[in-house]
């Protein structure tokens, strides 16, 4: 995660654009890339996604609002939601000791979290708080 006057200077950048979202430092969501299916079914059937209808590597990335990545969970199998990966790479105790540092919020999607955190402003749910 950014440095902590970097994240206060991204706070300032979203609220001199968009004055209803106070204190949002960043943005999450989910990448899955798609790729060919090969022969060896055993590896393969890990990486496919029913609910897409093809052969995945799942990805999540947090984004800096300057556009910089600035945590990732890259290359894991396709089938795997946003939620588990955020969990796999401790994103959520990174954006959460962030929070508690200097109020930082990250801007996700709905289905990025199960849970409610105060460090998260979910898709058309709570974004204008």
């Amino acid at each position: 995660m950014p440095a902590d006057d970097e994240i206060a200077a991204c706070k300032r950048i979203v609220v001199d654009r968009h004055d209803a979202l106070l204190d949002v430092c960043c943005f999450a969501d989910g990448l899955k890339l798609q790729f060919e299916k090969c022969d060896e079914m055993d590896k393969q059937s890990m990486f496919h996604n029913g609910w897409k209808s093809g052969h995945f590597i799942a990805n999540l990335f947090v984004f800096a609002i300057d556009g910089r990545i600035v945590n990732c969970v890259i290359n894991a199998p396709g089938p795997v939601h946003d939620s588990t990966l955020v969990e796999w790479g401790a994103v959520h105790t990174n954006l959460q000791e962030s929070y508690e540092r200097t109020g930082g919020k990250c801007c996700v999607v709905s289905a990025f979290a199960t849970t409610e955190n105060p460090f998260l402003l979910k898709s058309a749910t709570n974004c204008n708080q």
